[in-house]
C-alpha cells in the first residue's frame, strides 16, 4: 500500500514536471468551485496574465462571455469522469480572442481529483483552414462561373461533372446533364469524333488538344478542345478532364487583323507625314512615300534603305545640317527619349520632327520612329496670327476708352490700363476687387436706381448681343462722370462674359450744355427779331391802308367839288 501511494506521488510529481514544461497551455480547475489551481507558463503567455492572476480567477472567466456556455457543458461533462475535445476561444488580458483547442479530463492529483485543460493555440491552423476553405471557393467559382466550358467524363463518356458555361451551351440546367454521354448530348458526328479524342486520352495516358466545329442549340461555334487524363494512384486513367474554349471570336479577330494591317500599310503608305522606322541598331527599317517626297529622295534609293546615301540626301536639304545629324546621334543612343523639333529647309519651308522610341509586346527596345510634316503653312499662320495678337494687345492697352470685362455673376475680371485711370485705381488687381455697384452712384439721372438699370442693360446686351447707353459712373475716389457705354455679349472657351467699353464724355456734355446755352439765347434773339419783323409789317399794311383810305377821301372830295 506504501508503495503504491509512493508511485503516485511520483506520477504526480513527474506530471507536474511535463505539465509546466509543455508547449501547450495547462490549466487545472476545481470541479465543484470552477477555481484555477494550476497553470503552467504557456497558459500565462497564451493569455497575458501572470500566474497569480490565473489563479484567482474562475475556469469560466477564461473564455468570451458569447463562448462560456458551451464550454461549461465540456467542463461538466468532464467532472462527470467524460473526456472531452472541443474548438472555443479563450480571452486575453488585452481583451483580444484568440481561437484554441481543449482536450479536457479529469486527474486525481495527491488525493484530490482536478479537471486538467490542455489548451492549443489554434490561431495558425484557423488561418490555414480558412485560406484553404477561400482558396477551395475561389477556384470552384472560377470553374463554375469561368466562360471556357469544363468538364470531367469517364470511360463511357458520361458527365461526372460540368460547369455552367457547358449547361449554357446544351441549353439545359447542369444538374439535369450528369451522367449524360455525349452521344446524349450531341450530333451524332461530332459525338463520335469526340468520343474517339477522348478515347486517345484514355489509351495514351497523354493529353490531347485540337480545334473543331461544334453544332449547338445556340448556333455553330469554333472550339478549341484541351482534353487531359485524372489519374488514381496507380497512374491508371479513370477519367478525362476537358476545357473548350470558344474560339469563333479569336478567328473573327484574326480576319479583322488581317483587315486591319492591309488598312494600316495603306495609311502607311498614303499618310500626310513622312514616316521613318529605324531599328536598334540604327539601320532602317522602313519609310513610307511621303517621307521620300519630303525630302527629296528618288525611289529607288529609298527602296535600298541605304542610310548614308538617305542621310546625305536629307543633309543637302537643310538650313542647319550639323545640327539635324547631332540630334539624330543623341536620340539613337537614348532608349526614352522623346524629341519634338522644328528644322528648317534651305528652300524656306519648315518641318515638323517628332520622334519617339518603340518597344514590342515584351517591353523589348526594338527602335525608334520619326514623323516628318511640313508646317511652313501652319507656321506663317501662326507668325501671323501672334502678330494679330499683338497688334490687338497694344490697341487693348494703347486705348483711351476703358475696356473691362465682367462674368456672368457681374464680377470683373479684366481691365486694360485706361480703366484703371479712369477710375482711379491703384492698378487692375484693385480695380478686379470692385463690383459694378462700386463704380455707379445709387440712382442714375432718370431716378432709376442703378442696380435696376445695370440688369435691364444686361438683359438686352444677352438678347441683342450689344447695347450702347449712356451711363453716370463713380470713380474710387467718390467722384462721379458721365460717360458712354457699349455692352458686347462675348464668348471665349465657350464661356459667355459681358465686355463693356467705357469713354468719359465729361469735355463732351460741358460742351452739349454750352452748345445749348448758346442754342436758347439764339432762339431768344430769334424771337425777339421775328416780332419785331412782324410788328413792322403790321405797322406798314396799316400804313398802307391809311394811304389807301386818304386817297379814297381825295378822290371823294375832287368828285363833289
Amino acid at each position: 500500500m506504501k508503495k503504491d501511494k509512493a508511485r503516485t506521488r511520483s506520477n504526480a510529481s513527474d506530471s507536474r514536471l511535463s505539465f509546466q514544461g509543455g508547449s501547450d497551455a495547462f490549466f487545472a480547475a476545481d470541479p465543484t468551485t470552477r477555481m484555477l489551481v494550476d497553470c503552467n507558463k504557456a497558459a500565462e503567455l497564451l493569455i497575458g496574465k501572470s500566474r497569480k492572476e490565473i489563479l484567482a480567477m474562475r475556469a469560466d472567466q477564461l473564455h468570451p462571455p458569447d463562448r462560456v456556455e458551451e464550454t461549461m457543458r465540456a467542463f461538466k461533462r468532464v467532472a462527470r469522469g467524460e473526456m472531452s475535445l472541443i474548438e472555443t476561444e479563450v480571452i486575453t488580458k488585452a481583451g483580444k480572442r484568440i481561437p484554441v483547442e481543449i482536450n479536457s479530463a479529469s486527474v486525481i492529483f495527491g488525493e484530490k481529483r482536478y479537471l486538467l485543460g490542455i489548451f492549443r493555440d489554434i490561431t495558425q491552423r484557423k488561418r490555414t483552414l480558412e485560406a484553404l476553405r477561400q482558396s477551395e471557393e475561389k477556384y470552384r467559382a472560377i470553374v463554375e462561373n469561368a466562360a471556357d466550358q469544363i468538364f470531367v467524363l469517364d470511360r463511357k463518356g458520361r458527365f461526372l461533372s460540368l460547369n455552367n458555361a457547358v449547361a449554357r451551351i446544351l441549353g439545359r440546367p447542369a444538374e439535369t446533364l450528369v451522367g449524360k454521354t455525349i452521344i446524349d448530348l450531341f450530333p451524332k458526328d461530332i459525338a463520335a469524333q469526340f468520343r474517339r479524342n477522348c478515347e486517345q486520352v484514355f489509351r495514351t495516358g497523354k493529353a490531347f488538344s485540337f480545334e473543331e466545329r461544334i453544332v449547338s442549340r445556340n448556333g455553330d461555334f469554333y472550339a478549341s478542345s484541351n482534353l487531359a487524363p485524372i489519374k488514381d494512384a496507380s497512374g491508371r486513367v479513370i477519367a478525362v478532364s476537358g476545357i473548350v474554349r470558344d474560339v469563333t471570336p479569336q478567328k473573327k479577330a484574326e480576319a479583322e487583323i488581317l483587315l486591319k494591317n492591309a488598312i494600316l500599310e495603306g495609311e502607311y503608305n498614303t499618310s500626310l507625314q513622312g514616316i521613318l522606322v529605324v531599328g536598334f541598331d540604327g539601320k532602317i527599317a522602313s519609310s513610307n512615300k511621303r517621307f521620300g517626297e519630303l525630302w527629296g529622295i528618288p525611289h529607288a534609293l529609298q527602296q535600298t534603305n541605304d542610310n548614308a546615301r538617305m542621310l546625305e540626301c536629307i543633309r543637302g536639304n537643310l538650313s542647319h545640317p550639323d545640327y539635324f545629324s547631332e540630334r539624330v546621334r543623341h536620340l539613337h543612343g537614348n532608349k526614352v527619349e522623346k524629341s519634338h523639333d522644328e528644322i528648317e529647309l534651305k528652300d524656306g519651308k519648315i518641318i515638323d520632327m517628332y520622334s519617339a522610341p518603340f518597344y514590342d509586346a515584351l517591353g523589348n527596345y526594338r527602335g525608334r520612329v520619326w514623323f516628318f510634316r511640313d508646317i511652313t503653312d501652319l507656321w506663317q499662320a501662326e507668325h501671323a496670327l501672334k502678330e494679330t495678337a499683338e497688334r490687338y494687345k497694344t490697341l487693348y492697352e494703347s486705348s483711351n476708352d476703358a475696356i473691362m470685362q465682367l462674368n456672368p455673376a457681374r464680377r470683373f475680371f479684366g481691365g486694360n490700363p485706361a480703366t484703371v485711370r479712369m477710375f482711379r485705381c491703384k492698378d487692375e488687381a484693385e480695380f478686379i476687387k470692385c463690383s459694378p455697384a462700386d463704380l455707379s452712384p445709387l440712382r442714375q439721372p432718370d431716378g432709376t436706381l442703378s442696380a435696376v438699370k445695370a440688369r435691364q442693360m444686361d438683359d438686352i446686351t444677352m438678347k441683342k448681343g450689344y447695347n450702347f447707353f449712356e451711363w453716370t459712373h463713380r470713380r474710387k475716389d467718390g467722384t462721379e462722370f458721365p460717360a458712354t457705354v457699349l455692352l458686347t455679349r462675348m464668348e471665349l472657351n465657350g464661356k459667355r462674359f459681358l465686355q463693356a467699353t467705357t469713354r468719359d464724355i465729361t469735355e463732351q456734355k460741358k460742351a452739349e450744355n454750352a452748345l445749348q446755352a448758346k442754342n436758347k439765347e439764339l432762339e431768344r434773339f430769334t424771337t425777339f427779331a421775328v416780332d419785331r419783323e412782324l410788328k413792322m409789317v403790321e405797322l406798314k399794311k396799316r400804313i398802307k391802308a391809311l394811304e389807301e383810305a386818304l386817297a379814297l377821301a381825295r378822290s371823294s372830295y375832287k368828285g363833289k367839288s
